[in-house]
This record gives C-alpha cells, sequence and structure tokens, in this order.
C-alpha cells in the first residue's frame, strides 16, 4: 500500500515539474522573449511601436484602412498609401 503511495507521490511530482517547465517557456515565448528583442532594438537605436500581447498594432491598423478608405482616392495620386496605409506609413515614420 506504501509503495502505491510513493509512486503517486512521484507522479505528482513529475505532473507538476512538467507543467512548470511547460508554463516557463509558454511565458518566455509569449512576454519575455519579444520584450528582450524591443529591448535590444531600441539599445540599437531603432524605435518601434511597444510589444503589446494579442492585439499588437491590429486596432491600428484596422483604424487606417477605414479612413483611407473613407476618402476618395485621386487617379494621379500614389496608391501606396491608399492600399497598404499601415506599412506605407511604418515606412515613412521609420
Amino acid at each position: 500500500m506504501e509503495v502505491y503511495l510513493v509512486i503517486r507521490d512521484l507522479v505528482s511530482l513529475l505532473v507538476v515539474g512538467l507543467l512548470m517547465i511547460w508554463g516557463w517557456r509558454t511565458l518566455n515565448w509569449v512576454w519575455l522573449a519579444p520584450k528582450r528583442l524591443e529591448r535590444c532594438l531600441r539599445h540599437q537605436g531603432f524605435a518601434g511601436n511597444p510589444y503589446r500581447f494579442l492585439s499588437g498594432d491590429i486596432q491600428e491598423l484596422f483604424t487606417m484602412s477605414i479612413q483611407t478608405r473613407a476618402k476618395p482616392m485621386p487617379l494621379s495620386d500614389d496608391i501606396g498609401r491608399y492600399v497598404v496605409p499601415f506599412q506605407h506609413q511604418t515606412a515613412n515614420q521609420y
């Protein structure tokens, strides 16, 4: 009977250990590595938008697309800012 308790405790310890390793790897992948990369790039002089978990620049991209489609596009104008407004703004800004 006591052997089963020891085996149960070892299996429980193994499961908890694996969950902790998985949690640390997930945290590193989702938050720590992007923030570390952002810090290194800023140190090298690259400016940019800060890292935002899950949302990123989606809201800004969506807003810019709506704003550019609200205005008519002149035929003689550069179409880049109307077709891909976020990339056009990023290229001009940085």
